[in-house]
């Protein structure tokens, strides 16, 4: 391979458009990784040691000229400011800020030597202001706007110098990405095509198979990871006592087979990438019914290492025969052709020096070797030819393994000491942006297009239709539909519609999968559905409702068909197994699949009769209780009666109680009112007089202030945290009180706060209150610091509690029916 061409991209822009930061991030992996075998892409934001290697314009000029482009990306911000005695013009005038200084350098050095190319974006989106903020934010739109018309247009207000508008981050994704192609294929860094060819590549999306090696070019969205993994095995390698090994985890569906086969793979096999490692030879084979013989016939391949056959063992039955007897046998012969392939590679190339061979040695899908507990004598003798092979340190290992099975792995010594020894990998589930990646990556490298309609991509409906990522594998079966009913190089939305979208694609494949299994494992089905639903119920349209939960897979699988008709739904991801737990892989095999739906409409149905039984039930209870309930309500009603007199008598003595104790001791006259009150409180009675008095009194012997009372008991209380505002809320009534503590007359006349009431918040400041009301009215905004705090409000639409202000009391979070 010739050597790639190193790419420089500056990005330039203020805090205001950090989400366009992020997509040019993406936008330049992602085309990093189509044009991998051509190019190095890298991208490097504002850093503070550019302005320092930087004394004057001219050293400024000179220091841009040493990227290839210039991106810049405005909306209403000019940036934050520089020094102006360090940072001026020619013409002695300061620069108005770092992003402003970026530019005008980049574009004075492309006027002197043709580098960097400069890309302006300015984004047209409406602007908005924070309320606290308006006149800070106002001046920095005006400064960009001056700077703008000065810099970009002339007298007569015409553009002198090209610049792109954008409205949405997507939308500068899809721009910006667009620009950098098209910036690339110009100058001759790569291919004026697609990297990769349909007509004679086929698909770039496998479906549910993993991607292999030879699709390298078109696997995106696991770059961190693959770098990650590659890393730890690097780590374990440099270790005094470590070995060569990675095992990669992960729950099914998770991507591990192609993180492996189409990221790791050809990582560690490009040249120089492990500097001690001249020659790489590679096998990739997974466990079987009989594991070591499968793996002697992947390394007796023409492409792996077929010098074994000129070995004493010319047949690879022979020599899964010698290592089963002899696991150190295996690092030997192993050793033995690796020197051979090493040496005929040293003649080939006319190397003046002896070259170091290495085998990659990839062991997928690790848990179908674990079919017996305890494990069986096959298994044990392959994971002991395993150990030897790494710890002769010719051989690097790179396996997967589902994380349900870790528990049966852990019980093998060997596997074990080579997990000890060597690295593992726990590979995290993709994020939302990782996710477009694996949507848009390929057809970027294909030459494909996303539809769009009324102003949304294709691409991102897919990527939304993927909340999360069990669903990857049934996003990876669509996109594979997809291509095969492409119009020309467009994935369209018509075709989109035509295979059902995302769920009726799932529904499809779910039914070509059940039909695999048996008969006894297909009639296992309803009690499955049954375990991974809850809250099932049918809606006044007839409609089945439901809400999908994980179910114990082991408590389910207690008869062979169970456990056939377990393993076939998670190995053909319709299910996702992990940490002993079934789950859905999307609630679309729920909704959409007819068998699975079928088996809830049985539950619906069952859920139905049920509670008809139930009411029936009830009915004849209730006969039977009204027959008998007459004589009984007239015994209970006087009893309420005597009780209630009972009360008000006992509240009455406890009130008495307090006067007599307020003289000598006011603590216990004040507790004692509060008792008399709560007797008949408790039971929702109104107060007896002499309690209410009797608490007056005691409050005011202590120096207290008796604050008017609500006609409703109060449900609600907030102090602010200046000690001035008193906020108190009543059941049932549509407003809340405050009380100005401030003053005298605050404590006796509170301000009426209409249509507050429910759940209330004051800011740290003491400035601004939140009012939720529980009667239907709408949340209110009010300005305790204004003239009259009562009538100084604002509507905040469709915001419900809870209602939390930040701590720095510039921020508002409610929540709401979004």
């Amino acid at each position: 391979m010739s050597e790639r061409s190193k790419v420089s991209v500056f990005l330039s822009s203020p805090t205001d458009v950090q989400s366009e930061r992020e997509a040019a991030e993406r936008v330049v992996s992602r085309l990093g990784g189509v044009y991998a075998a051509h190019v190095e892409l890298t991208l490097e934001r504002w850093e503070r040691r550019f302005y320092e290697a930087s004394k004057g314009f001219q050293e400024a000029i000179a220091a841009m000229e040493t990227f290839h482009l210039i991106v810049g990306v405005l909306w209403k911000r000019i940036g934050s400011e520089l020094p102006p005695q360090t940072f001026r013009r020619p013409d002695g005038t300061p620069f108005e800020s770092g992003t402003v200084y970026e530019i005008e350098t980049a574009l004075a050095a492309s006027q002197r030597s043709g580098r960097p190319a400069v890309y302006i974006f300015r984004k047209t989106s409406p602007v908005t202001y924070e309320a606290e903020r308006v006149d800070e934010q106002r001046a920095q739109k005006e400064a960009l706007d001056g700077w703008w018309a000065r810099t970009f247009r002339d007298e007569a207000g015409h553009y002198i110098a090209a610049t792109n508008s954008f409205n949405t981050t997507e939308d500068f994704e899809a721009k910006f990405e667009n620009c950098l192609a098209d910036w690339l294929r110009n100058k001759g860094y790569v291919p004026s095509g697609p990297v990769w060819g349909v007509a004679t590549q086929g698909s770039p999306y496998p479906g549910l198979i993993a991607y292999e090696r030879d699709r390298s070019l078109v696997f995106f969205g696991r770059q961190l990871a693959i770098e990650q993994a590659r890393d730890e095995l690097l780590a374990a390698v440099a270790r005094e006592t470590g070995l060569p090994a990675l095992f990669v985890i992960g729950a099914s569906g998770s991507g591990k087979s192609s993180l492996v086969r189409a990221g790791l793979v050809p990582q560690l096999t490009r040249p120089g990438a492990v500097p001690e490692v001249d020659l790489w030879c590679t096998a990739v084979t997974a466990p079987t019914a009989d594991s070591l013989a499968s793996l002697a016939a992947h390394l007796y391949a023409s492409d792996s290492l077929p010098e074994l056959a000129a070995s004493a063992q010319p047949e690879p039955e022979r020599w899964a025969r010698m290592v089963a007897r002899s696991p150190e046998a295996a690092a030997d012969s192993v050793a033995w052709a690796l020197d051979h392939a090493a040496e005929a590679e040293a003649r080939r190339t006319g190397a003046g020096r002896k070259l170091q061979a290495s085998l990659l040695l990839v062991l997928d899908q690790l848990e179908s070797l674990f079919r017996t507990l305890p494990p069986d004598h096959d298994q044990v003798t392959f994971t002991r030819v395993l150990r030897a092979l790494v710890a002769g340190g010719r051989v690097w290992l790179l396996t997967t393994l589902r994380s349900d099975h870790y528990a049966a792995f852990q019980r093998d010594p060997d596997l074990l000491a080579l997990k000890r020894a060597g690295a593992t990998y726990d590979l995290p589930p993709p994020g939302p942006a990782e996710i477009a990646d694996i949507v848009k990556g390929p057809a970027r490298a294909a030459g494909l297009t996303f539809d769009e309609c009324d102003g949304k991509s294709l691409a991102r409906v897919l990527v939304e239709a993927a909340p999360n990522a069990d669903a990857l594998p049934l996003l990876q079966m669509t996109l594979a539909q997809l291509f095969e009913r492409r119009e020309g190089a467009k994935l369209s939305f018509a075709s989109y519609e035509a295979v059902g979208e995302v769920e009726g694609a799932i529904a499809a494949h779910a039914n070509a999968v059940f039909d695999q299994v048996s008969p006894a494992a297909q009639r296992e089905l309803g009690p499955l559905v049954e375990q991974l639903v809850r809250d099932v119920a049918r809606r006044s349209d007839r409609q089945i409702r439901f809400t999908a939960q994980v179910a114990d897979r082991k408590a389910f699988e207690t008869s062979a068909p169970r456990r056939e008709l377990v393993e076939v739904l998670v190995n053909r991801r319709l299910l996702v197994s992990d940490d002993g737990n079934l789950r859905v892989a999307h609630e679309a095999l729920l909704r959409r699949w007819d068998r699975a739906r079928d088996s809830l409409e049985r539950l619906a149905d069952a859920e139905l009769r049920k509670a008809r039984l139930q009411r029936a039930l009830a009915i004849v209870a209730a006969v039977v209780f009204f027959g008998v309930a007459g004589i009984a309500f007239w015994q209970w009603s006087e009893a309420q009666r005597e009780a209630r007199a009972a009360r008000a008598a006992l509240s009455g003595q406890t009130a008495t109680h307090s006067q007599l104790s307020l003289q000598d001791f006011p603590q216990r006259s004040l507790l004692l009112a509060v008792e008399a009150l709560n007797i008949t409180a408790e039971q929702h009675e109104p107060p007896v007089g002499a309690a209410e008095k009797a608490l007056r009194q005691a409050l005011a012997h202590a120096g207290g202030v008796v604050l008017g009372r609500h006609e409703k008991p109060i449900s609600a209380v907030n102090l602010s945290p200046d000690g001035r505002w008193l906020v108190t809320v009543a059941e049932a009534e549509n407003g809340a009180r405050l009380w100005d503590l401030a003053t005298a007359s605050g404590a006796t006349n509170p301000i009426e706060l209409q249509g507050g009431g429910g759940h209330i918040a004051i800011s740290p400041n003491s400035q601004w209150l939140v009012t939720v009301s529980s009667q239907g009215q709408p949340t209110r905004l009010w300005d305790l610091a204004a003239q009259s705090p009562g009538t100084s409000s604002r509507i905040l639409s469709a915001a419900k509690e809870p209602v939390v202000f930040s701590r720095d009391n510039r921020w508002l979070v409610t929540g709401g029916d979004y």
